[in-house]
């Protein structure tokens, strides 16, 4: 079983190791990170762990989830990209170091994780959410997905939406 899913000059979306789980505890207990994540609050090592367990257990049983980020197969966790199944669709995601922030491996990461969303997995359509006051989020996926959101509300909470089909990928 490959390691690496795909990539692209050095940038990998990959299967999860036990080594990255140290760096995914510190992503996901960084205030800033998690801010627009959820109810916003950090989460602890042992809920990192449980995570990342349910992460590579899709992989391994569905091949997608949500993968891990590196620079070359072997380098330091990034962050991670990919998909979950949700009630509107299947849901694109991502979170990274803050020491990405704005780093080209970011939307590289992503770009990879989408085609392989829809080459490789044949997924229809893809979505997106994030909170409307999340600006950088909302730029970053109105350039990655090059369409404008639709506007929605979830638990009370104004989110933009993007929904991109596999016709609009390739076309763009």
């Amino acid at each position: 079983m490959n390691l690496v899913l795909k990539e692209f000059n050095g940038i990998c979306i990959r299967r999860w190791k036990e080594s990255d789980a140290f760096d995914y505890a510190e992503l996901v207990n960084d205030p800033d990170v998690m801010r627009y994540i959820g109810n916003g609050k950090t989460r602890d090592a042992t809920t990192a762990a449980s995570e990342i367990s349910k992460f590579q257990n899709e992989i391994d049983g569905q091949g997608w989830s949500r993968f891990a980020v590196s620079m070359g197969a072997e380098g330091p966790l990034l962050g991670y990209t990919g998909f979950a199944r949700k009630d509107y669709g299947i849901d694109f995601g991502m979170r990274f170091l803050r020491s990405y922030w704005g780093h080209p491996s970011t939307y590289i990461s992503s770009c990879l994780a989408l085609e392989y969303g829809f080459t490789e997995v044949g997924f229809p359509s893809i979505c997106a959410i994030t909170r409307n006051n999340h600006f950088r989020c909302v730029s970053y996926l109105k350039k990655l997905f090059s369409i404008e959101p639709a506007d929605g509300e979830i638990d009370s909470t104004a989110y933009k939406m993007f929904h991109i089909t596999h016709e609009h990928y390739i076309n763009t």
